[in-house]
């Protein structure tokens, strides 16, 4: 009987230090930024939404003026300036997520 409690207290304790040390380095983990903002400036910013809108407006697009403004510091808003060759009505517009570069909104007009 004895050496059934000994073994069930060893796994018992083997279990525990396992879940600790794997929580812990999981708050670690979480804590520190291994990367920082994906998107730091404004610069970063207008050439993310310049190369996505390359696809759609040609490399036209790099001769075009754009501005970023940062947005409750977490979402970059970038705009067109002028108007685009093939586009009647206001320069593009993005959203662009500040820490994953995420493209969360892109508006052209028709």
């Amino acid at each position: 009987m004895k050496t059934i409690y000994k073994k069930w207290t060893i796994s018992l304790i083997i279990i525990l230090l396992t879940q600790f040390i794997v929580l812990t380095i999981d708050r670690q983990i979480n804590s520190i930024s291994l990367i920082g903002d994906c998107v730091p400036d404004q610069l970063t910013a207008i050439k993310i939404a310049k190369a996505r809108l390359l696809s759609i407006y040609g490399k036209d697009v790099y001769n075009k003026p754009f501005i970023a403004e940062l947005k409750n510091d977490s979402v970059w808003i970038v705009r067109g300036i002028k108007r685009y060759r093939n586009s009647k009505g206001r320069p593009p517009f993005l959203e662009i997520n500040k820490s994953d570069c995420k493209i969360l909104k892109l508006v052209l007009s028709k």
